[in-house]
C-alpha cells in the first residue's frame, strides 16, 4: 500500500512540474492572454480537468509560477556587507550586484512585470496574495539596504535624513525595480546602452546618501 503511495505521489510530482515548466514556456513564447488552460493541457497530453486538479484557475498557476521565479533568481540579487570598505562602497556593490542580476535574468523579470500587468486587470485580491507570498524576499533586501544606511552613518559616509532609516530604504528599494523595469520593459536592451542607464541611477542614489 505505502509503495503505491508514493508512486502515485512521484506520478503527481511528476506532473505538477510538467505543467509548471510547460506553462512558463508557452506564456513567454506566446504571450499571457494568447495561452489558454486548454493549450496547456494539450502540450501537455492530459485533460483540461487534470490541470484543475493541480491550479484552481489560470490565474491561480501564473501566481504560483511569479512567485516560483522570482525565488529562483532572488538569489543572486543578494550580497554580504564587506566591513574592509565604506558603507557608501558597499552601496555601490549592491547596486552593481542587483543591475547585473537583473540583466542576467531580464526575461525573468519581464515575465513577471506581465503577470502583474495582466492579474491587475481581473483580480486585485491575486496580486495581494502573491506579495504576502514574496514578502519576506522584499524584506530581506529592505534590511540589507537598512544594514548598509545604519553603518554609513556610523563611519560618516551617510548622512542622517528626516526621513526613518527604514523609509529611505524602502525608497531606495522601490526606486531600484522601478527604474530597472521601466528601462527593460518590452525589448531588450544593449548591455552598453543599460550600463550607462545603471551608472546613472548609481550616482542619483550615492549622491542622496552621502555626506557633503
Amino acid at each position: 500500500m505505502r509503495e503505491e503511495i508514493m508512486v502515485l505521489s512521484r506520478t503527481k510530482y511528476k506532473r505538477k512540474k510538467k505543467i509548471i515548466e510547460t506553462a512558463y514556456q508557452m506564456f513567454t513564447e506566446n504571450g499571457i492572454s494568447s495561452t489558454s488552460m486548454n493549450d496547456i493541457a494539450e502540450a501537455c497530453e492530459i485533460t483540461r480537468r487534470t490541470i484543475y486538479n493541480y491550479f484552481n484557475s489560470k490565474t491561480d498557476l501564473l501566481t504560483y509560477l511569479m512567485v516560483d521565479v522570482t525565488e529562483d533568481v532572488d538569489v543572486d540579487f543578494h550580497v554580504d556587507y564587506d566591513d574592509k570598505i565604506t558603507a557608501i562602497e558597499n552601496m555601490r556593490k549592491v547596486l552593481n550586484t542587483n543591475f547585473d542580476s537583473y540583466y542576467k535574468h531580464m526575461s525573468a523579470f519581464l515575465f513577471i512585470t506581465q503577470v502583474r500587468i495582466y492579474l491587475s486587470y481581473r483580480l486585485k485580491k491575486s496580486i495581494d496574495a502573491t506579495d504576502d507570498r514574496s514578502s519576506e524576499l522584499h524584506k530581506a533586501f529592505i534590511e540589507e539596504i537598512m544594514n548598509i544606511i545604519e553603518k554609513g552613518h556610523e563611519d560618516g559616509t551617510i548622512k542622517k535624513l528626516d526621513m526613518e532609516v527604514e523609509e529611505t530604504s524602502k525608497l531606495i528599494y522601490q526606486s531600484l525595480y522601478g527604474y530597472l523595469s521601466n528601462i527593460t520593459i518590452g525589448a531588450k536592451i544593449a548591455r552598453a546602452k543599460y550600463n550607462r542607464k545603471c551608472q546613472n541611477f548609481e550616482a542619483m542614489v550615492i549622491g542622496f546618501l552621502e555626506s557633503k
